[in-house]
């Protein structure tokens, strides 16, 4: 391969390069045919690391104060490595170093067959490697089966047909530039999301100017439609994933056991030493699209390390109608105030919390709500009673949470083998198309 400018980035063996594009941690080959590691991937779980720590050391400023000194609460992650790492980042940061007698760390196991409300999908990883990488990935789901189903999830249509779009120009363009090897879409796609990570990981990407910044646009505006579509308002499994978090989320703040396992809640979790009703702050930590939670009484806040869908789940099945106002997102254009914005919901550190605080005088309860969303106060005016100023008498919120988890059958949205077909209405609140 033959590259006329510099600004183009060069690789040694294009071809495999091509073939494993869509592997993120795939190793660097220098243009001199050595094989010297770019680290890469240690370089970005520096930066993860400081996310969390920092996202830790700013809620013990603003919750520390909620810390009962004769209760030693019990945070809660995954068993996926860097959730348990993230975990302990946040602890470092909100406790102080050290740690470890400060508070228990719960690691409920990700695997197949075990229901977890942090990792609802319960993903399995395996597959045999490809050179040149060491691993290669396949997804093997095994609970709500439906959340992985292809057909289902319309992003796999979308977002090719956006990428069609804003990239066009750039395919041409970029192409010009190289001789002996044939870009394709997916190639330029593949380089955006090799920027993104680079910029985190090593402060710049080669891939970074190479783009407009009409088509960073476009590539934002891709994420939108691979979440909407896939793991958030838009798929017609998402309320059910994130159904057994607001089922715990309801369990706590109301102090009434779950008895009733009918989602991804797990019965061995849900015992007074593992999930306990006397603290006033509680921490879940798990994938933002699966969402991780950091949960307090007054107070519950869920914190995420990387994009992976968790918080866009939950916010479906909580109903938090703000971010579908603007209705289904359209795969031939970006669409002016739109109300889904994947980099506002699904960020790095991604962090939802749930404020629980008295209010004398200015509610029936006493007791208010507000949920901020990476610091945003979401909007809960959809409900009756409720404001766009994100306050909400306690009692009203949480009849209304328990009357939509109500609603949902996580069996049938999960499991059942229903279709999307043309002509059903667009899906807006994460549930299967209702037909007559």
């Amino acid at each position: 391969m033959q590259l006329r400018k510099s600004r183009v980035p060069q690789f040694l063996d294009v071809q495999a390069w091509r073939r494993n594009s869509n592997a993120v941690w795939g190793d660097y080959y220098s243009s001199s045919g050595t094989q010297d590691q770019v680290p890469n991937r240690s370089l970005y779980f520096l930066f993860q690391r400081e996310q969390l720590f920092q996202l830790g050391t700013g809620f013990r400023v603003k919750y520390g104060a909620l810390l009962d000194p004769d209760v030693k609460p019990v945070f809660r992650t995954e068993s996926q490595d860097r959730m348990l790492k993230s975990a302990l980042n946040f602890a470092a940061g909100f406790f102080g170093i050290p740690y470890e007698e400060q508070y228990h760390q719960l690691i409920t196991l990700e695997w197949p067959g075990l229901n977890n409300t942090l990792s609802p999908y319960s993903q399995f990883f395996r597959s045999p490697p490809r050179p040149p990488l060491t691993h290669s990935f396949a997804i093997n789901p095994v609970t709500c089966k439906n959340a992985n189903r292809g057909d289902l999830n319309l992003s796999r249509q979308k977002l090719p047909e956006w990428i069609a779009i804003y990239l066009k120009d750039a395919l041409v363009r970029l192409q010009a530039e190289i001789e002996g090897f044939e870009l394709t879409l997916a190639d330029l796609f593949n380089m955006q999301q090799m920027a993104a990570y680079e910029v985190v990981a090593l402060g710049g990407s080669r891939f970074g100017d190479i783009f407009t910044e009409e088509e960073w646009e476009g590539f934002e505006y891709g994420m939108d439609l691979l979440f909407w579509y896939g793991y958030s308002f838009g798929n017609p499994a998402q309320a059910a994933v994130g159904l057994g978090w607001v089922q715990e989320w309801l369990a706590r703040v109301t102090r009434v056991p779950i008895i009733e396992f009918n989602s991804t809640t797990n019965s061995s979790y849900h015992t007074s030493e593992y999930f306990p009703f006397n603290q006033k702050i509680y921490v879940d930590a798990t994938h933002d699209t699966s969402l991780s939670p950091l949960f307090c009484h007054p107070l519950s806040f869920l914190a995420t390390n990387a994009p992976r869908t968790v918080i866009s789940a939950i916010i479906t099945t909580l109903n938090f109608a703000s971010f579908a106002s603007s209705g289904p997102l359209p795969s031939n254009f970006v669409p002016k105030n739109r109300s889904f914005d994947t980099s506002r919901i699904a960020p790095f550190a991604a962090n939802l919390v749930s404020q629980i605080m008295s209010s004398p005088g200015k509610t029936t309860s006493g007791k208010a709500v507000r949920w901020l969303l990476n610091d945003g106060v979401v909007p809960l005016d959809h409900i009756e009673g409720c404001g766009k100023d994100g306050l909400c008498d306690l009692d009203v919120f949480v009849e209304a949470t328990r009357n939509a988890a109500n609603e949902i059958d996580w069996a049938h949205d999960c499991l059942s083998p229903y279709t999307i077909e043309e002509g059903d209405a667009p899906i807006l609140d994460g549930r299967p198309p209702k037909r007559k």
